[in-house]
């Protein structure tokens, strides 16, 4: 066999091993939103393609991406395009303040429940948070644990 065979059977290799690697990661993905949501079915479908939208509408993984929309979904009740846009919310601002995105979300609910304050406050608050750490240098998980911390009047 000649050398540039070799090469084009080399590199049909390595593309389908590559193939492979992504597939399993999309399934890795999925299963984050199955046990998260326990959804299945059109509901689980629905999730799937909230995550892949968010996947391919920001620089981040797929497991990222995975874990917002089945958390935000689970925290917040949020579907479709909703979800797909809260997702986004959480995962830049996890981004931007180089902090977990699952705990993000789980802490930022918790102290949106203690507060009473609706989704239309969340864009404000990811903000404010952001905007007093960067101030501060004090870690956003610092400043929520703090706020959730604090007697509400």
């Amino acid at each position: 066999m000649s050398n540039a065979f070799n090469s084009v059977i080399s590199q049909v290799v390595d593309l389908g091993i590559k193939a492979i690697e992504t597939s399993e990661q999309f399934n890795d993905a999925y299963d984050i939103i199955i046990k998260k949501t326990g959804a299945t079915g059109e509901n689980l479908e629905s999730f799937k393609e909230s995550a892949n939208n968010v996947y391919s509408e920001l620089p981040t993984s797929l497991e990222d991406s995975a874990t917002a929309v089945g958390e935000v979904n689970t925290k917040f009740a949020l579907t479709g395009e909703e979800l797909e846009e809260v997702s986004k919310m959480f995962i830049q601002f996890a981004t931007i303040n180089d902090t977990d995105v699952n705990n993000s979300i789980d802490t930022i609910s918790q102290l949106m429940k203690q507060w009473n304050l609706n989704m239309e406050n969340l864009p404000g608050l990811l903000g404010l948070i952001t905007s007093n750490a960067q101030a501060t240098g004090i870690s956003v998980d610092s400043l929520i644990s703090g706020m959730c911390e604090l007697p509400i009047i």
